[in-house]
């Protein structure tokens, strides 16, 4: 068939395949673009902002922390106050907001947890302050150190738990990405 078609056709018919196949090359890297965009877009507009928050509430957390040692030693009450409730506030709105667009039962499980592990926190450090605006700085110090250090600890190895399960899902976005 071929040695009947004439020099034009056989140009036209091997400029056709040519065209063809750009054009199926285009569709291709169009769709493989697509899929890479999707997966870009779940890493920085889903998964890395959960990681940032949990982050900011791990030092928060420490500002607290620092906060009630200064308070101890004799701060500022009202501006040290003002910091720790202000870092309460939004540990508590970065909370709800990891409620919201955390959908593994591996993270819900860590955020609870979280949740229970701040409840003691909270108590203890709130505790301290209690004895230490009553006058009794050594029990105070004592609980500080007994009792809300541990907790502290407590609370943000579960913030970590939490990270390593939000930076696992990032790598693993990453991943799909040079598939």
């Amino acid at each position: 068939m071929l040695p009947r078609l004439t020099i034009a056709k056989r140009l036209a018919l091997g400029f056709g395949i040519c065209f063809v196949l750009q054009i199926s090359a285009v569709i291709l890297a169009l769709n493989r673009l697509a899929a890479l965009d999707d997966t870009v877009s779940q890493m920085v507009d889903k998964n890395w902002p959960k990681v940032l928050a949990a982050n900011q509430m791990a030092l928060r957390m420490n500002d607290n922390a620092r906060a009630t040692f200064e308070l101890l030693l004799g701060g500022d009450e009202t501006t040290l106050g003002t910091r720790i409730e202000g870092n309460k506030t939004a540990i508590t709105q970065q909370l709800d907001q990891l409620d919201k667009t955390i959908d593994t039962p591996e993270g819900k499980a860590a955020l609870a947890e979280i949740r229970a592990r701040r409840k003691v926190y909270v108590t203890s450090f709130s505790g301290v302050d209690q004895l230490r605006k009553s006058g009794d700085q050594a029990t105070a110090i004592a609980t500080m150190n007994r009792d809300t250090t541990p907790a502290l600890a407590s609370l943000l190895t579960g913030v970590d738990v939490l990270v390593d399960q939000q930076n696992k899902a990032v790598e693993a976005t990453a991943l799909e990405s040079h598939a």
